[in-house]
């Protein structure tokens, strides 16, 4: 699967067409369910306005509140995962921030300041719904009618294993700046 920055998509030729750049976005994203398009658009037309109710039994963790307060206190208004300020002020003048635990407590972690995060609302939805993804880059080297190829060394698993020359892209870092490194 192919993945593209956003900036590239706004260089010269058919890119530029917002339609093609929310078609090709659609294609790449594996997360957009089957249906979605003019068959959708459709039934939009015939559903009902009004939408069902369901009853929904759960379990909530009876959280410590001075954790909160001191996550809170620690953070001082600024994300801990973006380092960003706050994106809105509470109506009570407190900073907007939420808790997050690093290692849910559903899974076993535990409600401690240690194991808590203070973080921005993007910050939260992206620690539990967003894909990880790599950028990597790799170059081609024909010289000669040869093509340079690496054996890659270490102690893991792709040791020994054949590779073009390249790499992970950092963050801010170009392709030919992550090519180069």
């Amino acid at each position: 699967m192919v993945y593209f920055r956003k900036k590239e998509l706004f260089k010269n030729g058919t890119r530029n067409d917002p339609s093609r750049i929310r078609t090709r976005s659609r294609k790449t994203c594996g997360s957009i369910k089957k249906g979605y398009g003019p068959k959708s658009k459709k039934a939009l037309k015939t559903a009902n306005k009004q939408p069902g109710k369901v009853t929904v039994r759960s379990t909530q963790f009876d959280r410590n509140a001075d954790v909160i307060a001191e996550v809170l206190e620690r953070a001082d208004g600024i994300c801990e995962s973006c380092y960003q300020p706050v994106p809105f002020i509470r109506k009570d003048f407190t900073p907007y921030l939420e808790v997050h635990h690093k290692i849910p407590l559903a899974e076993g972690g535990e409600d401690t300041i240690e194991n808590a995060i203070a973080v921005c609302p993007n910050c939260h939805q992206k620690e539990h719904f967003a894909v990880d993804i790599v950028t990597v880059v790799a170059g081609i080297i024909i010289e000669k009618n040869q093509i340079m190829i690496a054996q890659r060394d270490g102690q893991n698993e792709l040791t020994g294993k054949w590779e073009f020359p390249g790499g992970k892209v950092e963050i801010d870092e170009t392709f030919e700046q992550g090519l180069c490194r």
